[in-house]
């Protein structure tokens, strides 16, 4: 009996030592936690962990694909989550779900989001002078308005944006595609057609005063509203990026085409000062990379997308006008006159660094 008690007690203080020891390890299945090898520094092993990897937050108004900026978007994602091997994934919230240009831009100022794409008549919010390169008829070709928005005149607006927390990497403000006219009510040959007709503008004010030059009934309004007002009547035309405005489905609701070409669409992806800044050194180049990568992409494609957008607009059932030289010339003579309201405001130095690049 003595034995059997013996045996019994040794047998539970070994189930208590093992007990006490850990036994066999039991797997971590908790997922939120880091996963660790089984030896560690204490007895001459390495620990490793998981790094959490950098999440980037992209805004915009616009589609998740098919337009030129879009797709621009989408380069640059699959470059910086390529090439840092899953250390960086990037998010694209699009068609407005964080709020309009307006909202997206106070969220990167205030460090709430990474990235956006707003126009810089939208950012022209903080200081008017930053929405000069979408002034209409401001420039004369593609080439002056890149030469000029990646130049001094692109310096001065950086400077001007990283007193709000917003920047870009130098160099990458593309010309996407030249802005047309579209409307629903009649062709627009010369500006007299333009008289009495609502003309959805973006928000900035000279874009409300080019087109009151031009005989328009010119009427602000963001883009998250534009196709359900087009469609209503609310206005009678608006204009628009060609690529845009093909994949959001506008020739369904507008009848009439005009490629007036008064603004050279300059943009960028732009982002929050303070988070770019605090990057790691080698995410930081991974990131500015891939913002150079989808620059060259745009500027690359932008005549292929341009055409192809006319192309699809056309087959959906708009008539477009194609202009001569002659007949846009005549837009830009009767808008010409509103530049002196802001050469009076501004300066004239900004201008001269616009227009040092026009023929």
């Amino acid at each position: 009996m003595k034995k059997i008690f013996f045996v019994l007690t040794l047998a539970c203080c070994m189930v208590f030592v093992f007990g006490c020891n850990g036994g066999n390890q039991v797997p971590n299945t908790n997922p939120s936690s880091p996963t660790t090898n089984s030896t560690s520094p204490a007895n001459g092993g390495t620990q490793t962990s998981t790094a959490k990897p950098v999440l980037i937050k992209v805004g915009s108004v616009g589609p998740e694909s098919g337009d030129l900026i879009a797709d621009g978007v989408q380069k640059f994602k699959k470059y910086v989550e390529e090439q840092s091997d899953g250390r960086i994934v990037v998010e694209l919230y699009t068609g407005g779900v964080l709020g309009g240009d307006t909202d997206m831009s106070e969220q990167m100022s205030t460090g709430l989001l990474e990235m956006a794409l707003p126009s810089c008549s939208s950012l022209a919010m903080y200081d008017e002078r930053i929405g000069i390169p979408d002034m209409n008829f401001l420039f004369t070709s593609t080439e002056a308005a890149e030469q000029a928005v990646n130049g001094e005149l692109g310096d001065f607006i950086r400077g001007l944006l990283e007193e709000r927390n917003i920047s870009y990497v130098p160099g990458t403000i593309v010309c996407n595609e030249k802005l047309f006219l579209m409307n629903n009510v009649r062709p627009i040959v010369t500006p007299e057609d333009l008289k009495g007709l609502k003309i959805r503008t973006q928000t900035a004010n000279h874009h409300v005063v080019a087109f009151k030059r031009m005989g328009a009934n010119a009427t602000p309004m963001s883009f998250g509203e534009l196709f359900t007002a087009c469609q209503n009547g609310t206005v009678d035309g608006t204009v628009n990026n060609p690529s845009l405005a093909s994949v959001m489905g506008f020739a369904e609701v507008l009848k009439y085409g005009t490629d007036l070409n008064q603004i050279y669409s300059c943009g960028a992806i732009f982002f929050c000062k303070s988070w770019y800044d605090g990057l790691d050194t080698d995410i930081r180049q991974i990131v500015k990379d891939g913002l150079e990568y989808a620059a060259n992409w745009q500027r690359q494609m932008r005549d292929e997308y341009y055409t192809n957008a006319f192309k699809m607009m056309e087959d959906a059932g708009l008539q477009m006008t194609y202009l001569t030289d002659e007949q846009r010339a005549a837009f830009r003579q009767v808008a010409l006159p509103y530049f002196d309201e802001y050469i009076q405001k501004w300066g004239q130095n900004i201008f001269d660094m616009a227009w040092k690049y026009n023929n």
